[in-house]
């Protein structure tokens, strides 16, 4: 009621997602009941308009990490038992803005705090294998880019939980709980850029959404 209450001050609720089937939230933006003011905007990524970059850096495996303590590291760790277990040139990004941009390796794996949205982007599409958390953000940013790997939900977080479920069942991503990623069959983590639907498609509808 609260919220409600706040939201319907406002001329728009503006909502990141698509109405009908092509929804990637399922009942986290489509409630029995919707504000009079909501408004459907499409999605929203970091990665709209970045064109395509090609690069020589050609990786095996890119992590992509984020969320709190301590699962932010046990997830950490989990990729790097999978790096080295498979033997693959690993990046990971360790969503820590603070450690900077530069990509430095350790002990045969490569590190980088964060990266810059072209670097980002041309890091996910040279990897032969994905895996990164299942946070709505993260999954917007693939969906613009046309891309799909492996999601894996912050244990107790309990929309990633829902949402990693969900896109599953749907076929757009392959999920997998975190304590079970070491035994994990490795070719879920492989990268993909078909989606179920045109990803072109979406973007293009969610410019008409914000036009009209």
């Amino acid at each position: 009621k609260a919220i409600w209450y706040f939201i319907e001050k406002f001329d728009k609720c503006w909502i990141p997602d698509f109405i009908g089937e092509d929804n990637l939230a399922g009942d986290l933006s489509h409630p029995p009941r919707l504000p009079l003011n909501a408004q459907y905007i499409g999605i929203l990524s970091r990665f709209s308009g970045v064109a395509d970059v090609h690069t020589k850096d050609k990786w095996g495996l890119v992590g992509i990490v984020s969320g709190p303590s301590p699962q932010k590291e046990l997830f950490i760790e989990q990729i790097e038992k999978l790096a080295r277990k498979h033997e693959f040139r690993t990046l990971i990004v360790k969503g820590a803005p603070s450690e900077g941009t530069s990509i430095i390796e350790k002990e045969g794996i490569f590190y980088a705090g964060h990266l810059d949205d072209a670097d980002f982007r041309a890091a996910i599409q040279s990897s032969k294998y994905l895996i990164t958390r299942s946070g709505y953000s993260t999954i917007m940013d693939l969906i613009a880019m046309g891309v799909r790997g492996m999601i894996v939900p912050t244990p107790g977080q309990t929309e990633q939980e829902y949402l990693a479920e969900y896109l599953s069942n749907k076929g757009i991503f392959t999920a997998e709980k975190q304590g079970k990623l070491e035994n994990v069959d490795i070719f879920k983590l492989q990268v993909s850029h078909k989606l179920p639907y045109d990803s072109n498609e979406l973007l293009r509808k969610a410019i008409e959404m914000l036009i009209l």
